[in-house]
């Protein structure tokens, strides 16, 4: 992700503003986030370092580091539910005490506080889940109701083109029939 933060300013000879004000928050993290596991120290510590990351890009950054960087001791200090829970243990943290310190499954079971903020974070991320669920399913439904309409058009037409082809060889027939109808009556009377 750096790779592609350096290569979208320019490549490694672009200047950098001070204090990265030509980055976005999010750049800024994950330049500062790649520069520590570069040093692969025995410790890091990320005090909400990963707030400006979208949750895809956050999960890619901590499956790099399982990656890279996995006998790094980790201390993340996070406010989401979805950056702690795999962790191998977790401190809940209520008023500025500890109330809790399990792994997410047993906090879940134990830890009204975490069931509390895992209920509050995870119903509204599962809504925005089941609103993009339905605003596809939504588009899919009008897509093939488009196919469908067009494929209904095109029997219609081609119907209609039968209808007619058929009209046409009966009337021609009709005319036939008529005509030797006709012929054979005259040839009756005369």
């Amino acid at each position: 992700q750096a790779f592609e933060i350096v290569n979208s300013k320019g490549g490694l000879d672009a200047k950098i503003e001070q204090g990265g004000k030509n980055l976005s928050g999010g750049q800024k993290q994950r330049l500062s986030i790649a520069r520590a596991i570069v040093k692969k120290p025995e410790i890091l510590i990320f005090d909400d370092s990963s707030s400006a990351l979208d949750l895809v890009t956050e999960a890619k950054l901590y499956k790099a580091m399982r990656e890279h960087i996995n006998d790094t001791t980790r201390i993340v200090v996070a406010q989401r539910v979805a950056t702690a829970k795999n962790a191998d243990k977790i401190i809940v943290l209520d008023g500025g005490n500890i109330v809790a310190f399990d792994t997410h499954e047993n906090l879940l079971n134990n830890c009204e506080v975490y069931i509390d903020i895992y209920n509050s974070q995870l119903k509204k991320e599962e809504a925005e889940r089941l609103r993009k669920e339905q605003e596809h399913e939504t588009r899919e439904k009008e897509r093939i109701q488009k196919l469908l309409d067009e494929k209904r058009a095109r029997r219609e037409k081609l119907f209609e083109e039968v209808k007619n082809k058929i009209g046409n060889i009966v009337n021609a027939q009709m005319q036939r029939q008529k005509w030797f109808s006709d012929a054979a009556y005259e040839e009756l009377i005369d």
